[in-house]
């Protein structure tokens, strides 16, 4: 009889409390660790505390630039600067750094973005070690994220920096992305690398964000064909999307 998965669970009052921040997101994570918990699932799993990530994992993928300006709005007192904040260098700052509509002023966003990547780069760690088979982060998986701009509700991209750590034992990564969303920022990362393949299985249709993930995306240069993108429209039966699996 094959031995049992060695599943490791992060779970963590801070990164609970860090996705909560986000206004669109509130309870979610909440309500999700709940259910788990409701189900007996982690008395299956070895729960584990998270971690902080440093300044130079974020730099694995995110501009210097980029994270200057997350420091500066977390030395800032938010609701000050969005209630005087009307200098053009201001409002071009915030629009070239993506900090707007789904992506409001958060405080300390430097630190929540070590808290959320923490959690991800916790989860490598198990795998990294050795000690676990899976490792899950439910508080993860930001992936509009890019290199200098914040997208839709991401403010840091957790899944490329776990990409980037974990090739340092495993040279190749498959990733598979279940969101209804397009996992644009994580593509667009390694859209030039035939290390990591891509897969992304999602809504696509006129006006529906981020509006990314055509099936004729395949990668670019040395990445091409290490792109995969299963665009779907609404109204996707449970059948239907069962059967991508199984061609």
């Amino acid at each position: 009889m094959p031995s049992p998965l060695r599943i490791q669970f992060v779970d963590d009052k801070k990164l609970i409390e860090a996705t909560e921040l986000i206004p669109n997101i509130k309870i979610r994570s909440k309500m999700v660790l709940e259910l788990i918990r409701s189900y007996g699932l982690l008395e299956r799993m070895h729960v584990v505390s998270s971690r902080l990530a440093s300044t130079e994992e974020l730099l694995s993928f995110h501009s210097p630039e980029y994270l200057e300006y997350l420091e500066r709005l977390s030395s800032v007192d938010v609701d000050d600067m969005m209630e005087t904040h009307n200098s053009n260098l201001e409002n071009k700052q915030m629009i070239d750094f993506g900090f707007g509509y789904d992506c409001p002023m958060i405080k300390n966003v430097e630190k929540f973005a070590k808290i959320i990547a923490g959690g991800t780069l916790k989860a490598v760690d198990g795998l990294m070690s050795g000690n676990y088979d899976v490792a899950i982060n439910w508080c993860g998986g930001w992936h509009h994220a890019q290199r200098d701009e914040a997208s839709g509700f991401c403010y840091i991209n957790d899944i490329v920096i776990g990409i980037q750590a974990l090739q340092r034992k495993f040279k190749k990564v498959l990733y598979i992305d279940l969101d209804v969303h397009h996992g644009d920022g994580v593509e667009n990362a390694f859209s030039f690398s035939k290390n990591v393949f891509t897969v992304s299985l999602h809504n696509f249709e006129a006006g529906y964000f981020p509006g990314t993930g055509k099936i004729s995306d395949v990668g670019r240069g040395k990445g091409k064909n290490f792109t995969l993108n299963v665009p779907f429209k609404s109204g996707m039966s449970d059948s239907s999307y069962v059967s991508v699996f199984s061609m």
